[in-house]
């Protein structure tokens, strides 16, 4: 039969919002939920769970108590049945029958003291280095107290000195280490991190080195109070706060929490730099909404935000993302520019939609055939471990836009029933000849054809706007001014069509020949200007952010943080300016050029 410790882990990993959801459907409102009561008929939804506590209520039948009562009643289980299978859910392991049922309690208590232990030892001649390196990296006496920061003296034996008496919870804690030569402590000269319960218990450690040498960091091994992957390292502080924010801060690293409780900012909680799990973003499910992940900007950093964002869009949960200057992480940039620059990054943070598809964007390169599919071949496999279809679709029709795919067929590629189109081909026809024109050429084809005005094109571009026919689109506008010619058709505009030729070189006179004898297959040539002209904006704003976030990830660590913000807003206002285009345009939901579909 489990003990009580057992019980109450299982109580505390269970999220009891999730759990109920899976009956019934549930609604935030405020910091708890609401839902219609499975146990009585009604219409107005009068029943409420508590995350924090654990806790659900009717107010109209007067049902509660925690998850273990809500599966007994729901399910007509007996409590062992309901306790084995949440055990098998959570991930416990129960004590089996004679097991001595006091050895969780035996264990948080040696816990306890060894982080009593520890911070003393910081305070001690031995401990001189470790607190000057504590010192060193900007922390207060306050933050140190609260953190229970310590150390672990350089001696093998200090522990068992220490604890000779508690020699097995030592080992079972995972700080004792044993082979045929003896016994000796596994964390020795190293500063200690005491890891906490979401109750503020101490249930392990970690432990960086202070002398050169690999691993920075040690944890205690997983036990059956520790688990790394199913706890938060700063949670038990940062509860109240998060609650008040209406979100948690996910950083990386210890000193990330730690340097951002001590500048205010106590919503702040770390992974430990493991792989973000599932048990993690159920845990902050159940105390916030929404999530800003701030994680390094290197290569490892992007890759582990991505598999973070993943994870907590599974769980239900909100997620932006901060924009950290490169070569900085929380830590370095609070001791260096202060709370007032941390707090205007924050303000500014992207959501999961924007980043993501700003990353496939920076990744890959969508003007060959291959770029484009290895960029869908990316997206297929993020989105397969995606549990949201909100968030899927919003995806889809984000990137819709930004390849200029059709909607439906960007659909059918996700499920491997179409191949990504060459983005050449940006006319849906057949014509060979159209397959490697760009949008200038598709625009001269337009003009030299009489499908559209010269008016159309000049009141939207200009030439320097052109890149391969910048002289020609000079000319033309040019000579259209003087002789009042709108239209390149009938006998005037065939003489005005060839007075242009001629004012331009050999090779631009044969590509534009090209082009005006080309088989007209536009089905709408409005809609196919106004998609050209809103390609040819997309690519100068592509090319613009390009530009500036190139600008913002080579300032390094010593970059004058008033340019950096400029650089970051501007970037920001490319991304809402390609939003805008992408909604006036329609790209996204259905889009169609020249013989594709029409919605």
């Amino acid at each position: 039969m489990a003990n009580r410790e057992e019980k109450e882990e299982i109580r505390a990993r269970a999220d009891i919002v999730e759990i109920i959801s899976r009956y019934v459907t549930v609604h935030p409102r405020g910091k708890n939920y609401l839902a219609i009561c499975p146990f009585h008929s009604e219409k107005t939804p009068s029943f409420s769970i508590d995350p924090e506590k654990g806790l659900f209520h009717c107010f109209g039948c007067d049902e509660g108590g925690d998850v273990f009562q809500f599966l007994m009643k729901i399910e007509k289980l007996e409590f062992v049945d309901v306790l084995q299978r949440l055990a098998n859910e959570v991930g416990v392991t129960l004590s089996s029958e004679g097991q001595n049922a006091g050895e969780s309690v035996k264990l948080r208590e040696v816990a306890k003291s060894l982080a009593k232990f520890y911070q003393a030892a910081l305070a001690e001649p031995g401990g001189e280095k470790a607190l000057q390196y504590l010192q060193g990296r900007g922390l207060t006496p306050e933050t140190i107290r609260r953190f229970q920061l310590g150390y672990a003296p350089t001696s093998g034996d200090h522990l068992l000195k220490k604890f000779s008496k508690s020699q097995d919870e030592l080992s079972k804690l995972g700080l004792l280490q044993e082979n045929e030569s003896g016994k000796w402590s596994f964390l020795r000269g190293r500063v200690i991190y005491p890891l906490f319960s979401v109750q503020g218990e101490v249930i392990g450690f970690a432990g960086r080195i202070l002398d050169q040498g690999e691993p920075k960091y040690l944890n205690t091994k997983g036990t059956s109070l520790f688990e790394k992957g199913r706890m938060l390292y700063g949670l038990h502080l940062a509860r109240e706060a998060s609650q008040q924010a209406g979100h948690a801060l996910l950083v990386e690293g210890y000193m990330d929490v730690i340097m951002a409780h001590q500048h205010g900012f106590s919503n702040a909680v770390a992974s430990m730099g493991t792989t973000f799990t599932s048990d993690q973003a159920r845990l902050l499910k159940r105390f916030v909404p929404r999530v800003r992940i701030a994680y390094d900007r290197d290569n490892a950093g992007q890759a582990a935000t991505l598999r973070g964002m993943r994870q907590l869009l599974s769980a239900g949960l909100e997620v932006e993302v901060v924009l950290l200057p490169k070569g900085d992480d929380p830590d370095s940039l609070l001791r260096k520019e202060g709370a007032d620059a941390f707090r205007q990054i924050l303000s500014r943070s992207m959501t999961f939609s924007d980043f993501y598809i700003q990353q496939l964007f920076e990744d890959h390169t969508t003007n060959t055939l291959s770029g484009k599919e290895a960029m869908l071949a990316e997206t297929r496999e993020f989105l397969a471990e995606l549990s949201s279809p909100v968030m899927r679709s919003q995806i889809l029709k984000e990137l819709s836009g930004g390849l200029m795919i059709p909607l439906e067929d960007l659909q059918l590629i996700m499920k491997g029933k179409m191949r990504a189109p060459d983005p050449s081909a940006i006319i849906g026809n057949n014509a060979s000849e159209k397959l490697d024109w760009e949008v200038e050429e598709h625009l001269m084809y337009l003009l030299l054809q009489g499908e559209i005005s010269i008016d159309q094109v000049r009141n939207e571009l200009t030439p320097s706007d052109f890149q391969r026919f910048s002289y020609a689109a000079e000319i033309l506008f040019s000579l259209s001014s003087e002789q009042g010619i709108t239209h390149i058709e009938g006998v005037a505009g065939q003489r005005f069509l060839n007075e242009w030729l001629s004012s331009l070189s050999v090779e631009d006179q044969r590509d534009l020949r090209k082009l005006a004898v080309s088989e007209n297959r536009y089905q709408d040539s409005g809609i196919a200007l106004a998609q050209l002209i809103g390609r040819h904006h997309l690519m100068k704003l592509e090319e613009r952010s390009h530009k500036v976030l190139q600008q913002i990830k080579e300032a390094g660590p010593q970059a004058n943080q008033e340019a950096l913000v400029k650089l970051q807003q501007e970037y920001q206002e490319c991304i809402k300016e390609r939003k805008r285009l992408l909604l006036e345009l329609g790209w996204g939901t259905s889009n169609v050029m020249g013989g594709g579909r029409t919605s």
